[in-house]
């Protein structure tokens, strides 16, 4: 290889800008001499003739090009990052191949500097990373994976790792793409060499940091790659590398333990870690950062002695990073120690960890600042709401929680980009749902019962409100609706340039997102009827004059119960101690138990425990604050609420909840989608689409159905072996106004977009048990209800078990379950069931529920007198009924069961209470 003298260098670049005209071109180009000269000092300083034999830039070299780094930042700037993208560097790298080689090595420099400015701590860390990400990018322009497949795979190993450690674009996309490019490295690597453990080593550490998929999954792929890494690395031959591997096992038993709560988890990580402490030399930089490795594990198995423990090894730490050789580090590590002393605040009060915790994030401050590192900032000012808050100083908590809570909303506007976003923004809120809960409780210290109520709304369901507002364009005026359609799309196209690197001028493009989703969420607050946030007043004006809302809200340590009707001008708020949480949780558990683990026990049970529900959460009390003229309920629960039949719980009076309210209580997932059901104007009713008993073992499906379909002018009714998921897929059903599926149902806890309507040819056992994945394919699930087109559908009844069950366990407040599909694809309303329902008595109330739609009943109403008709009728005036509408199936069972005449054989809960009303409460006429 000829060697190139740097005035050569200079001598070509001058020739390639000479190619470009003056102007932004020029400016870009004029970086090219800063550009050759880190060329030149890495090119002959770190590789021999051959391209294939490389040898590591040695300390001394990197610290050179670091130093030239940090003189020349004004030179790595977004003209930088043009040039790098622009281009002009496989220009410059054909010009300068006056030998086979010499653009190969000059590719490998340009990778080399962007691993240095990649671990530089000097200047913009965002852009460093991007100019990092573009260097690689432009390397293997030239050393391709055909050509030069071992330099390839170290150029996507450390591809991966700038992905890693990206600042700009979507977390969870970044994360995939360095997963990817782990994965393309080693696709090209020996098996057991010390490369394919090193490549291992990195993946095991994505693995640890990925926010898609299961998280147990990831977690054990994790474990998997880590260890395939330590059967090479050992302790004596990669001492630096066994303790990066090592460290990373320890940390994937601390997030399986966050997960699982199985002590043994984290008993094994705390073991990794400290054999990793061991080897560490006292004092030294990765001494330090063992440290807070292990004082985060302490932190995370609460408890007062590890409290202490995780304090004492933060404080190791602090020892070693210091305000001025490691920024950052110190700044984590006063994060960490202000956490710490919070919690241990919690445990024995003791007021003088209150003020070290404000110290602690004080200090933080003073690195971490607004959008360069925007996750630690919200962290940031998290803990110092929180530390404000047990002070009760609530001014400054509300006053911080507010800047964290902005810097979240922005980065979740930020998920636009890729296949997953739903499920990053749901993983997102999980892990910030907290701050919701202690702003919600601010607000109300201060008296602020509108604010309070609003971050409840901002905190639900914003998923399927978004979705909604996005997609469905019936709700304003077509010029409206163009401009945000104009805006969805400039941002969405924005954030693809971002997250793929092809802009050239990253900083400036986030700023011009920013104000983009601000002038359509100006838009969208301004002109429709449901705003970007939620606003109270404009909920409130909506609601009817005789209508109540009684929303309620799990927050940390108590359950805030919420009601709001057109005349009171703020909510009435009942007092945080008014229901007893933690009697409210034993009691849930105990119920869900019972129901999936003694079916009978549960069934013969639920009266009694309906009744201890009722006192539990004081439901007297709550409808003595609710107006007397009102007449109709809308109840609003929260998580594990969702699952309960809230509407059939006794009051005063021997009396149900719903005989209270005669116009009917229904239910909504969030007071923001009962907004967008009111809009949808559903005034037809003759056409219905219907499901019927497509796995033929429902005897009383068939006489359900056939009797309801007696109502409606136009019928399309798949039945049993024609309900196929082929059949329904060629079925336009944006024609029709009522859909009823009367099948078997599956919720699926673990995958709640799994859960299932059991269409024919799926065999049940295997969905129940989910054994196969092909019986998944033959039912309609989740997903493929949010693909359906029910812009005309005023009502979805789901006469199938466990329809109306929800993710219960996500902390996201996301509403996901089989209604919210439905409500998704356009229907007004959805009614659903709550357990496994009995077959007869399910059939008996739906046959009645559609008897009394036709009298013109709203679906609440209608809903809620067929139940309470079923719960008080007689065997004597069931047959009679039974007779007018010739359901001799039904006449035949009463009289084969022997009831007495005078019997009530559906007074019990179970047979009844089982089914509720979700969506719009009622119909203008």
């Amino acid at each position: 290889m000829s060697k190139i003298s740097f005035g050569e260098m200079f001598s070509e670049t001058k020739r390639i800008n000479g190619m470009f005209p003056k102007g932004e071109i020029w400016k870009i180009h004029l970086r090219l001499p800063f550009f050759v000269r880190i060329c030149y000092t890495l090119c002959y300083a770190a590789y021999t003739n051959k391209i294939d034999k490389i040898e590591p830039i040695n300390s001394t070299k990197w610290q050179i090009v670091d130093q030239l780094i940090k003189d020349n930042l004004d030179q790595i700037d977004d003209n930088f990052l043009k040039l790098l993208k622009s281009g002009a560097i496989e220009l410059f790298l054909k010009v300068l191949a006056r030998s086979p080689n010499q653009a190969e090595v000059i590719a490998l420099c340009v990778a080399d500097f962007g691993g240095v400015l990649c671990q530089s701590s000097h200047g913009d860390k965002a852009r460093n990373v991007e100019i990092a990400i573009a260097a690689y990018l432009a390397a293997t322009t030239v050393l391709t994976r055909e050509a030069y497949p071992k330099l390839w795979k170290f150029i996507q190993n450390n591809l991966g790792t700038a992905y890693l450690y990206r600042i700009y674009g979507e977390k969870a996309e970044n994360l995939e793409s360095a997963i990817n490019c782990y994965k393309n490295a080693l696709e090209v690597c020996e098996a057991n060499t010390e490369d394919w453990a090193q490549i291992n080593m990195s993946l095991g550490g994505a693995y640890v940091l990925r926010l898609r998929g299961n998280k147990t999954e990831n977690g054990q792929q994790g474990i998997n790659c880590l260890s395939n890494a330590l059967s090479i690395i050992t302790r004596e031959n990669f001492p630096v590398e066994w303790s990066r591997a090592t460290a990373n096992l320890g940390i994937v038993h601390l997030e399986l333990y966050r997960i699982e709560n199985n002590e043994k988890n984290w008993e094994k990580a705390i073991h990794y870690l400290s054999l990793v402490l061991k080897e560490c030399s006292a004092n030294s930089e990765r001494w330090g950062e063992v440290q807070i490795l292990i004082g985060f594990a302490y932190l995370v198995n609460q408890t007062e002695a590890n409290a202490l423990e995780s304090i004492a090894h933060f404080e190791n730490a602090s020892t070693v990073f210091q305000h001025e050789n490691y920024p950052d580090k110190w700044a984590v590590t006063q994060i960490n120690l202000g956490t710490a002393s919070l919690y241990l605040y919690q445990i024995n009060s003791e007021k003088e960890l209150l003020l070290r915790a404000r110290q602690y994030f004080n200090n933080g401050a003073k690195i971490f600042k607004g959008e360069a590192l925007p996750e630690q900032y919200a962290l940031l000012n998290t803990g110092l709401g929180a530390t404000y808050q047990k002070e009760q100083q609530f001014e400054q908590a509300f006053n911080y929680f507010q800047n964290a809570i902005k810097i979240l909303t922005s980065i979740r506007g930020e998920i636009v980009y890729g296949s997953n976003l739903q499920e990053d923004k749901q993983k997102l809120a999980e892990d910030w749902n907290a701050l919701y809960q202690s702003m919600v409780e601010v607000c109300l210290k201060l008296d602020q019962n509108i604010a309070a109520i609003e971050y409840v709304e901002r905190s639900k369901t914003r998923n399927l409100v978004e979705l909604i507002l996005t997609d469905k364009k019936t709700i304003s005026s077509p010029e409206v609706i163009s401009k945000l359609d104009e805006l969805r799309d400039e941002i969405a196209s924005g954030q693809k340039q971002l997250q793929t690197g092809a802009s050239m001028t990253p900083r400036a493009l986030v700023q011009k997102l920013e104000k983009l989703r601000q002038e359509r969420n100006d838009l969208q607050n301004q002109y429709l009827s449901v705003g970007w946030d939620f606003q109270f007043e404009q909920f409130r004006s909506s609601l009817g004059d005789r209508t109540a809302v009684v929303e309620f809200y799990i927050a940390t340590e108590q359950l805030l119960v919420f009601i709001i009707t057109k005349q009171t001008q703020q909510p009435i708020v009942l007092s945080p101690d008014f229901i007893d949480l933690k009697k409210l949780e034993n009691w849930t558990n105990s119920y869900l138990k019972t129901y999936n683990e003694e079916k009978f026990d549960w069934c013969m049970e639920l009266t009694d425990n309906l009744s201890q529900l009722a006192s539990i959460l004081c439901l007297d009390q709550i409808i003595e604050k609710i107006p007397t003229e009102c007449d109709q309920l809308i109840l609003v629960p929260h998580r594990f609420l969702h699952l309960l039949p809230l509407h059939s719980l006794p009051i005063a009076g021997d009396s149900s909840l719903f005989e209270r309210f005669p116009k009917g209580v229904s239910y909504s997932p969030s007071c923001q989608l009962l907004q967008l059901t009111q809009t949808r104007q559903r005034p037809e009713f003759t056409n219905l689409f219907a499901v019927q008993n497509p796995t033929e073992d429902l005897g009383y499906a068939d006489v359900e159905v056939e009797a309801i379909q007696n109502y409606f002018n136009i019928n399309n009714v798949l039945k049993q072996k024609a309900a196929t998921k082929e059949a329904i897929d060629q079925i336009s059903l944006d024609i029709f106004h009522c859909a009823h599926f009367s099948c078997h149902g599956k919720f699926n806890l673990t995958q709640p977009r799994k859960s299932t309507l059991v269409l024919a040819n799926a065999r049940l056992n295997s969905v129940v048990q989910e054994k196969d994945e092909t019986d998944f394919e033959k039912c309609m699930t989740l997903d493929d209800i949010f693909t359906l087109n029910l812009e005309k559908c005023r009502l979805v009844t789901l006469s199938a078990c466990e329809t109306g069950l929800i993710d219960f366990r996500n902390t996201s407040d996301e509403y996901i379950g089989l209604p919210s599909g439905f409500l998704y694809a356009g229907a007004a309303n959805v009614v659903s069931s709550l357990w496994t329902a009995e077959d007869v008595s399910t059939a008996v109330l739906m046959i009645r529920f559609y008897q009394n739609l036709q009298s013109g009943s709203t679906v609440t109403i209608a809903l809620n007198q067929a139940q309470l008709w079923l719960r008080d009728a007689t065997t004597a005036e069931l047959q009679e009924w039974a007779s007018e509408l010739k359901l001799e199936g039904v006449q035949s069972y009463l009289k084969e069961e022997k009831f007495e005449p005078n019997e009530q054989p559906y007074q019990e809960p179970y047979y009844w209470a089982a089914f509720c009303a979700i969506g719009k409460h009622y119909y203008e006429t």
